[in-house]
């Protein structure tokens, strides 16, 4: 390999650029390219800050690119899941023979095929796109319109490279950007706060990627927002805990938003190390909480609960049920507490979608430098 090109959506913010190993990349040599095909895709042009990525406006555009960028030694890291609305994306990557890898990285515990039947049928119209998506999605690939025959996949956890083995006959174990962030966060120490609860804030009202999805939706932000503080008052005058917000990094928030409680970004990682308890909805972060066992309390509105029935909401009640911790629906809760933590639980997820026994005491900085010298 001496060159990889990364085809994705969204600015290449320090988490994305960190859980792809783009560093590693560079220290070995290697040419790294970034396509953005925010604005092709979905009319929205994104601000990047590194000179090694482009921005693809349209199907001719990524085409020449692709053209541009071709050859034996070049390697396409695909980090878009393939979909009938992405056909066009990946039948230019077949017809030009790309050789292809990905990351599996940040899985997540799926709704059952029955809960996720029952909730189409509340709504046809999303039922009957998922299917026209699905069929179409599917004839592509039995006609060999689309290739999804990966050279090589990175998967971090149980089930990440359980989809790798189906994708590609080499899939090498790394660890989810979360455990790195953790192991680097025990060697330099930063907090010195103690008895206090941390929120992991998803910054749903305003988040970007909202905008994505036709079957999600923003929701009344200064509602949602005074139902936080209200549960917040109520963990720091029945619990004596501070709650502090491990602000969402794409997040804008005002100063006084929650009631002049500390809002810090980027150190989401210390944060959880340091806390007696975590409160979270669906966000990522969570694996924090995992890694380092700590008492969660998974929380939703009335609003969510009526807006978010056939996304947000089931994954929140598989998580919940995957780590035996209670989902509290803020807006009619008359009591908090601080729940027990099962051990069990929190390690099959921790196996299962963030680091593998042969990959956990490594890190990916190691694991990449071996695989790039051809070691693995």
């Amino acid at each position: 390999m001496k060159k990889i090109v990364f085809v994705s959506i969204g600015s290449l913010e320090k988490y994305l650029y960190d859980a792809l190993c783009i560093d590693s990349f560079f220290e070995e040599g290697k040419e790294v390219v970034y396509l953005d095909l925010s604005y092709w895709l979905f009319g929205e042009e994104k601000i990047q800050k590194y000179d090694f990525v482009t921005l693809i406006s349209s199907a001719k555009e990524f085409e020449d690119a692709i053209k541009k960028h071709v050859s034996k030694e070049t390697y396409f890291n695909v980090q878009i899941y393939y979909e009938s609305r992405f056909y066009r994306l990946f039948h230019i990557l077949t017809q030009h023979n790309c050789q292809l890898c990905r990351f599996n990285i940040g899985y997540l515990p799926e709704v059952s095929v029955q809960n996720r039947a029952k909730n189409y049928l509340k709504s046809p119209f999303d039922f009957l796109r998922r299917l026209y998506e699905k069929t179409s999605a599917f004839l592509a690939l039995k006609f060999k319109l689309v290739n999804l025959n990966f050279v090589f996949v990175f998967a971090a956890g149980r089930i990440a490279r359980k989809v790798g083995e189906k994708q590609s006959n080499s899939v090498i174990d790394i660890n989810y950007i979360d455990c790195e962030y953790r192991k680097e966060y025990i060697l330099n120490p930063r907090f010195e706060y103690s008895h206090y609860a941390v929120f992991l804030d998803t910054y749903l009202a305003d988040h970007e990627d909202m905008d994505y999805d036709p079957a999600l939706g923003k929701i009344n932000a200064r509602k949602y927002i005074d139902a936080l503080n209200h549960f917040f008052d109520m963990i720091e005058s029945e619990l004596g805990l501070e709650v502090i917000i491990a602000a969402h990094p794409k997040s804008n928030y005002d100063d006084n938003i929650f009631k002049q409680r500390k809002c810090i970004k980027n150190e989401t990682a210390g944060l959880v190390f340091n806390s007696s308890l975590v409160i979270s909805q669906h966000s990522t972060a969570i694996s924090y909480a995992v890694l380092d066992k700590k008492s969660i309390t998974l929380i939703y509105t009335s609003e969510m609960e009526e807006r978010y029935q056939l996304n947000i909401m089931p994954f929140m009640n598989v998580l919940a049920n995957e780590l035996c911790i209670p989902l509290i629906n803020i807006d009619t809760i008359d009591n908090v507490w601080v729940p027990n933590v099962s051990n069990d639980a929190y390690d099959k997820y921790k196996y299962d979608y963030l680091t593998s026994v042969q990959s956990e005491h490594l890190s990916n900085k190691d694991i990449f430098r071996k695989f790039l010298r051809n070691e693995i």
